[in-house]
């Protein structure tokens, strides 16, 4: 019989959490979740309607994990061939490495004189304990995109053409005081001597956006907060998910977001097993380390946990390897069982 190292069932469940996650981003980037978004968290959008959002003023090209942060200084030049208008893909960094947005796209403005686009970062965030503020790491996304303007969207001196970015970061683990609550930040004018006013549209070409979701255990749970809850929970099925965005959210349930909500369940699924085997196999240490500890030997261990004796016998063995200090962690690293 194969059997399967605990190297192998990490490998495995980082894959599968791998996949689930770009499933998510998948899922996020349809225009009718981010019209949804940029309705209810935007306010150049508060009046306007999904359908007209999704289909006027998002422009067609998405991209999903595809265009790089980081841009070394010493390799950019001014001068390379980068199109007036389009999307650079160019912003890499050979001292950082590779990080890449999530979902980045442009909008149009809905009012004004003229149409401006907005360039909207898009960032699904699992992990809330990163070693920093993640409200630091969306400020630098924003100042990213604003340099990553010149060249593509304005070239030489003509500022005046600079668009306005938003960096969204949807957290689906946030610290408890942040649980259900959107928080802003943004460039604001300041009088200091004298009084001025500057037109806002003139400095307010930044903004960080914070959705911590929580669950409906939290206060808050409706809106957008329960759309993106449903929608990127792995605990609710797909029969739940597409009910809920249809009757209650009324975005279209086109055969795309539908297979992409089923894709998205079953991988979620397929997580949850993996993780439910993990605590499984934890818990059946810890049992085995009280009963060594009592001085059973392993037929009597592998009777009273009703276990076929070869299959007690690699787990014991990795128990008394590690005895009397018992390591959980260099245990479970030690143990090959199916």
């Amino acid at each position: 019989m194969a059997k399967i190292t605990h190297l192998a069932r990490t490998i495995l469940k980082t894959e599968k959490e791998s996949q689930y996650d770009r499933a998510a981003k998948k899922l996020l980037s349809n225009k009718y979740v981010l019209a949804m978004i940029m309705k209810e968290c935007i306010s150049e959008y508060k009046c306007c309607n999904l359908l007209e959002i999704a289909e006027k003023y998002i422009e067609e090209t998405i991209s999903v994990a595809a265009e790089n942060v980081h841009m070394d200084d010493n390799n950019y030049s001014p001068t390379a061939d980068r199109s007036i208008n389009g999307m650079n893909t160019e912003s890499v960094s050979i001292d950082e490495g590779t990080v890449t947005y999530d979902i980045k796209y442009r909008a149009l403005l809905p009012s004004g004189e003229k149409q401006i686009g907005l360039i909207i970062n898009i960032e699904a965030q699992n992990k809330w304990n990163t070693g920093y503020p993640i409200v630091k790491r969306g400020i630098y996304y924003c100042a990213r995109m604003i340099s990553d303007e010149y060249g593509t969207i304005f070239s030489n001196a003509e500022y005046d053409k600079l668009e306005k970015v938003y960096s969204v970061w949807i957290c689906m683990n946030p610290a408890v005081s942040r649980r259900n609550t959107i928080s802003k930040y943004s460039i604001n004018e300041e009088n200091v001597v004298g009084h001025i006013c500057e037109l806002k549209k003139n400095y307010d070409l930044m903004c960080v956006l914070m959705i911590c979701l929580s669950g409906d255990k939290a206060d808050n749970y409706e809106g957008i907060l329960k759309f993106l809850d449903v929608l990127l929970s792995p605990q609710y099925e797909a029969h739940t998910k597409k009910a809920t965005i249809e009757n209650e959210f009324h975005i279209p349930m086109t055969s795309n977001i539908e297979c992409e909500v089923e894709n998205m369940c079953n991988l979620s699924q397929g997580v949850i097993e993996l993780g439910i085997r993990e605590g499984q196999l934890n818990e059946k240490v810890s049992l085995i380390i009280k009963k060594i500890k009592k001085g059973k030997p392993i037929d009597v261990i592998a009777e009273e946990l009703e276990e076929d004796i070869d299959t007690v016998k690699p787990i014991y063995e990795a128990v008394i390897s590690e005895a009397p200090d018992y390591d959980m962690e260099k245990i479970i690293k030690n143990i090959s069982t199916t």
